[in-house]
């Protein structure tokens, strides 16, 4: 890596410091397993946008000299279906620009993926408020690097979707003011159920030490401090660049739901990916959705006392603890939207 890493920037380094990022990138947001890469799937079948590939994330400092090197190696690779789910992947699936930032600044709670015993620690690179200037600098740097190198490959406007992006909006929008920002959101207590799912099948690939017993609590820390710091930030958006979701809407209605994303921020050119969208949603028919076990009446407790004021904000409705249909089955995974917009998108036709 570092080999390469040094001819590549030795190759290209002043061309990506040279390029200029003429359209501000598009921002999906919102929690872990809210949609999110529904979202992002849909919104990048559009040719005119761009997206970090799951190759590129990994290989941050690297993918312009190995990408050509490996492909054809790489395209010959069977599609994986993701731990958390059956969302199957490949190395050109669009993926989580917040990992390669992770890799080149090491200042992200992602890092706490790894080290789930000092995952608190590095909690407080969700919204930079008690580093100093010095770390968040590096981290802005690496940050404004990664999209000038996406830029100059892609040629593109970019769409990034990492759900840490959600904590920061109010830096985000400095760096990039003409930006603009979709957030969605999904009922908590399925988020929750789902992100159980992933802190117990992928999360575990990246563990460098054992965590500590605390899942539950620690999902439920991390919900509050992650949207507490958006519902702080959004107010930085003008109602011209930031536009919100919910993930039924996207499943019921996804024609319906993205156009209006596209009318509300200005996009343009909706008619041109509509045939690209309508098939997505055909292809995706046979798609199997996740169950996920119940949540103990405990939990519920605790979700309502730390998530309350989230589900007042978007309209859902609270639960008691003993409630049969929380208890009984979290929900299903946000998976299960490939099915029913496809079954939505039929009877509508």
């Amino acid at each position: 890596n570092s080999s390469y890493k040094k001819k590549e920037d030795k190759k290209w380094s002043q061309e990506i410091n040279r390029t200029k990022v003429e359209k501000d990138p598009i921002f999906i947001l919102g929690h872990w397993r809210s949609g999110t890469t529904l979202l992002h799937t849909y919104l990048t079948l559009d040719p005119r946008f761009a997206y970090p590939t799951l190759f590129q994330v990994s290989n941050p400092h690297t993918f312009l000299t190995l990408e050509p090197l490996l492909k054809k190696s790489l395209e010959k690779l069977n599609d994986k279906k993701r731990p958390m789910d059956n969302v199957k992947i490949n190395y050109d699936s669009p993926g989580e620009e917040a990992f390669a930032i992770a890799m080149m600044s090491l200042k992200s709670p992602l890092i706490g993926w790894s080290f789930p015993r000092y995952a608190e620690y590095y909690d407080k690179y969700f919204t930079f408020e008690d580093v100093d200037d010095e770390e968040f600098e590096k981290w802005r740097r690496a940050f404004e690097l990664y999209v000038k190198k996406l830029t100059f490959h892609h040629k593109k406007q970019l769409v990034l979707k990492s759900p840490s992006n959600t904590a920061i909006v109010q830096h985000l929008v400095r760096m990039y003011p003409n930006a603009r920002f979709i957030h969605i959101h999904r009922n908590p207590y399925k988020v929750f159920s789902s992100t159980l799912k992933l802190y117990k099948t992928a999360v575990p690939l990246s563990y460098l030490q054992h965590p500590p017993q605390n899942l539950e609590d620690r999902i439920i820390k991390q919900y509050d401090l992650l949207y507490h710091a958006f519902l702080n930030g959004k107010g930085k958006l003008s109602e011209q660049t930031f536009t919100e979701i919910s993930y039924d809407e996207l499943v019921k209605n996804p024609m319906a739901t993205i156009q209006s994303i596209y009318q509300h921020l200005h996009l343009g050119g909706f008619e041109k990916a509509r045939p690209l969208l309508e098939k997505k949603i055909i292809e995706s028919s046979n798609y199997k959705r996740n169950n996920h076990a119940g949540i103990a009446p405990e939990v519920i407790e605790k979700i309502n006392s730390r998530w309350g004021k989230y589900f007042r904000e978007w309209g859902y409705t609270l639960r008691g603890a003993n409630d049969e249909t929380l208890t009984r089955t979290g929900g299903q995974d946000d998976a299960e939207s490939f099915t029913t917009t496809a079954e939505s998108f039929r009877k509508a036709s």
